[in-house]
């Protein structure tokens, strides 16, 4: 893909973005007070809740991957990360980027190489960034996964301590152990991953996409949103286009 206007000023993702291009002085990436230059010997991956700038001098051509990482890769903290190619690696991006853009490529193949160079990329970061982290409780990871799959619902703190019976204090001082912020945090950080998406990728209205994710009316997302992102729906969707 052509990147024309590359220059974004604090802005936080709320997934994964892996970044690579084949030419020397395309973009930059800025993150406390560090400079990655994107270039084709690595890969720039970025961590889900990162704040970060970006710059480009002029136009270039990016393979760039967008994506979402379950347990444990949501103990990943926040953070720009450089990881050098290899030759399977390079083999993948021209493979993916082949597919990509020729229309008699098999499309169905697309998936499973991008897939691969994903875990390829992941599996790149510092050892120490998430295995060392110890393993989620399994009545937290029951929590998380029933947040997940029913995010757009009003999910009281009481509910969520019954489903795997216990306390309701108790369960926030476990919970909030464990994923480092409290249940209701959460789940709004999961609305605004959704609606980070739709906001990208669907020409729904600010409205539709509040209602699809959860929130009141648009007032309440707007200002969820901005809380979580540093800019309202209307920005980030202007920023993203």
């Amino acid at each position: 893909m052509l990147a024309k206007e590359w220059n974004f000023s604090n802005v936080i993702f709320p997934h994964w973005h892996c970044y690579w291009t084949g030419e020397h002085s395309g973009g930059s990436i800025y993150c406390d007070d560090n400079v990655w230059q994107l270039g084709p010997e690595n890969l720039i991956i970025i961590a889900p809740g990162t704040l970060i700038e970006s710059r480009n001098r002029h136009p270039f051509m990016q393979l760039y991957c967008h994506f979402c990482l379950d347990i444990p890769f949501t103990t990943v903290p926040p953070g720009v990360y450089s990881v050098k190619n290899d030759s399977y690696m390079m083999e993948l991006i021209h493979e993916i980027c082949n597919l990509a853009t020729h229309e008699n490529a098999s499309k169905s193949l697309l998936p499973l190489e991008v897939g691969t160079f994903i875990y390829r990329a992941v599996m790149q970061l510092p050892f120490d960034t998430f295995v060392q982290k110890p393993m989620i409780l399994p009545k937290i990871k029951q929590t998380v996964d029933y947040l997940r799959k029913n995010y757009v619902q009003h999910i009281s703190n009481t509910t969520l301590a019954k489903k795997v019976n216990m306390s309701r204090n108790a369960f926030l001082r476990l919970f909030t152990q464990e994923m480092g912020c409290a249940p209701q945090h959460y789940l709004h950080h999961l609305r605004i991953e959704h609606a980070c998406l739709r906001l990208r990728f669907s020409r729904l209205s600010i409205e539709e996409i509040a209602e699809e994710t959860g929130f009141n009316d648009r007032y309440h997302f707007s200002r969820m949103f901005k809380k979580f992102q540093k800019n309202s729906p209307a920005a980030y969707r202007k920023l993203m286009q």
